[in-house]
């Protein structure tokens, strides 16, 4: 992978951007990749992840489901801390591993329950177009859920 940088590379410098992008732009991701980076707010990463997805033919019902679920989770928890539960209690319930916490951690501090709503009601109308119910382009409507989770009108 150096090698091919180094041949790429316009400059004389190789910085740790230029190596994450070119390894990134190379990978094969999953759907929890995309999960994880989604979590992060990492809106760059995410809407890469959900381009290789899409190139790789993954079905959008997969992409959907995996969102969905870490969103209804994200809702649950953020209601619960805003009744007073601190996270550290919330996720040993709700089974989120030592290495995801800062993610979620980071999601719940940007997201209201009510905008953890309003996201899944953008999945519900995704869920509806892959069902046929809906006219719209799935995977564009899939790249607008990642970036709402960036956008303060979510919130």
């Amino acid at each position: 992978e150096l090698e091919k940088i180094r041949l790429l590379q316009i400059t004389d410098k190789i910085d740790v951007e230029t190596i994450q992008n070119a390894v990134t732009d190379n990978s094969h991701f999953d759907v929890f990749a995309l999960v994880d980076s989604f979590l992060a707010g990492n809106h760059q990463r995410s809407i890469r992840i959900l381009n290789n997805l899409a190139a790789e033919d993954t079905e959008p019902t997969l992409v959907l489901w995996a969102l969905t679920r870490e969103l209804r989770t994200m809702a649950e928890m953020a209601n619960q801390v805003k009744k007073g539960i601190s996270l550290a209690t919330l996720f040993p319930k709700y089974r989120v591993w030592e290495k995801r916490q800062p993610q979620v951690r980071a999601f719940i501090q940007r997201h209201q329950p009510e905008s953890c709503c309003n996201l899944l009601l953008h999945a519900a109308c995704i869920d509806r177009m892959i069902k046929g119910a809906e006219v719209g382009n799935v995977w564009d409507e899939l790249q607008r859920l990642v970036l709402l989770v960036q956008n303060s009108l979510a919130r």
